[in-house]
């Protein structure tokens, strides 16, 4: 739903009913778990400034390294990498 060209793309927390965008329900925020940098390509939780412990509904996926995002807010958690070729549908 948005995104800083040449950094992120950024999704999550919205879902299409029929033709409306709707918020999708919230869980309780997940602890911050920074382990693994921002680099190209990998996916991480997003998350409301100044709170590390924030992240609920929303992800983005890193175009390019981003190493700012491993020390900003509390590090940025990567969960997941896209595979194969998946990278020229984000570019």
């Amino acid at each position: 739903h948005r995104s800083k060209p040449g950094r992120i793309i950024q999704t999550g927390g919205i879902t299409l009913d029929g033709n409306s965008l709707e918020d999708v329900p919230l869980f309780p925020p997940v602890t911050n778990e920074f382990l693994l940098p921002n680099l190209r390509g990998t996916v991480a939780m997003a998350k409301l400034a100044d709170a590390p412990d924030s992240a609920t509904s929303e992800w983005f996926v890193n175009v390019s390294d981003n190493p700012e995002l491993d020390t900003n807010n509390g590090g940025f958690t990567v969960f997941a990498r896209v595979l194969g070729a998946g990278m020229s549908n984000v570019d």
